[in-house]
């Protein structure tokens, strides 16, 4: 009788902790689960935010350099004088301006619509191009290929 109530007695201690380890990897589990989700959402949020810069690079950043570009040429014909060349320069900049603002609100359009994929960006600024290259800027002139690339290349650097 001794040895079936020390038995029982084992038996019940045994149960009662693997009962107690049973709920202690429940609780572990939800807690990993828990994390996991936390640390999932946290990597979409991540993956969002470097997709919002990479749209913002590719768009505006490069608009944003070619303005750049231009106002330096601006100010260099304004200091030399050279008062026949600044009126159509003045336009090139000011349509460089309004293709930056068109796409930034493209930009901000497609986020507020969920992400949808955003236009790509015209060859060249809308409006007439001036007859002939702004002293003082190489670029000028060059073809629209060649200043995207130049205004990328500006930015790493």
């Amino acid at each position: 009788m001794a040895v079936i109530c020390l038995g029982l007695v084992v038996g019940i201690a045994l149960w009662a902790r693997l009962r107690r380890s049973a709920q202690q990897a429940a609780v572990e589990a939800r807690t990993a689960q828990d994390s996991a989700e936390e640390l999932s959402g946290e990597l979409a949020r991540e993956r969002e935010r470097q997709e919002l810069a990479r749209e913002v690079h590719d768009t505006l950043a490069g608009r944003l350099s070619g303005l750049s570009l231009q106002v330096g040429s601006l100010e260099k014909s304004a200091q030399r004088g050279e008062v026949q060349h600044l009126d159509d320069a003045l336009r090139t900049t000011r349509s460089y301006a309004d293709q930056a603002l068109l796409d930034l609100r493209t930009l901000l359009t497609s986020l507020r619509e969920g992400g949808a994929a955003p236009r790509l960006p015209p060859e060249r600024p809308p409006g007439p191009r001036p007859p002939g290259p702004v002293r003082g800027c190489c670029l000028c002139g060059a073809q629209p290929a060649a200043l995207r690339a130049a205004g990328r290349i500006l930015l790493r650097a």
